[in-house]
This record gives structure tokens, C-alpha cells and sequence, in this order.
């Protein structure tokens, strides 16, 4: 069996239509975006989520948490999980502001964040891939 990957740039109209499709008379300028805070998660063991890095310039920074904090709680939600963590985060968009309580060394503190929304998708230069097996 032979496989090649074929790649080939998508026209404009074909993400024209799949917009009006998924959104209907709502225009994309009217839609919140969802919102992101700039973590690297780690892996590790126990309660919440490790961060292994806070990118520069971004929302986590802003607020003053660092790699190596734990986040144990979103709001009065506690993290048991990186699943957990994913899942409450997607409840969040631009905008919002949220109350992580973190721990660092043996301290317990509670940090507000104001996330910052997603930049906006564009059809410009996609790719789409295909495989074909002989």
C-alpha cells in the first residue's frame, strides 16, 4: 500500500458558505470570542493544573501567575484535573474576568484574570490535506 498527501489551497467561497451555514444571519463580528489566557500546561500529578510556563505579554503574566503554580480553583469551582480544567475553561470568552485561586510553594493565593479574546480566523492561505492510498 502507497500513500501521498496531496495538498491544495480551498477557495474563499467555500468558507463563505460553510459561515452562512454554521451562523446563519449572525454576522462573525457579532460573535464573542472565546477567550484565552496564555498558560502551558505541565504534566503532574495531584489536585488541579501545573503550569509549566505563563507566555509573555499575555492575560496569565498580567495577573501575576507564574510556572510552577498549581491552579486549584476557577471561581468557586475547584480543578480536580486538566479534563476538569478544560471543561470549565470553555464556559469563558474575551472579556471575561475570573478569580484562580493558585498555590506557589506553600502559599495559597487568588489571582484575578481578564481574559483576552481569540484572534479571528481568516480563509486566507488554508491548506487542506488529503491522503491517498494506492
Amino acid at each position: 500500500m502507497k500513500c501521498s498527501i496531496a495538498r491544495r489551497t480551498l477557495p474563499l467561497m467555500t468558507f463563505t458558505f460553510l459561515l452562512v451555514l454554521f451562523a446563519g444571519s449572525v454576522q462573525a463580528d457579532e460573535l464573542r470570542r472565546r477567550g484565552m489566557m496564555g498558560i502551558q500546561p505541565a504534566p503532574g500529578s495531584g489536585k488541579g493544573v501545573l503550569l509549566g510556563g505563563v507566555l509573555p505579554a499575555m492575560p496569565a503574566e498580567e495577573a501575576g501567575l507564574k510556572a510552577g503554580d498549581r491552579i486549584v480553583k476557577i471561581n468557586e469551582h475547584d480543578v480536580r484535573d486538566m479534563p476538569d480544567f478544560m471543561n470549565y475553561m470553555r464556559k469563558f470568552y474575551g472579556g471575561d474576568t475570573v478569580t484562580f485561586t493558585i498555590e506557589r510553594d506553600e502559599e495559597t493565593l487568588t489571582k484575578n484574570l481578564t481574559f483576552e479574546p481569540r484572534p479571528k480566523e481568516t480563509s486566507e492561505n488554508t491548506m487542506l490535506f488529503t491522503t491517498t492510498c494506492r
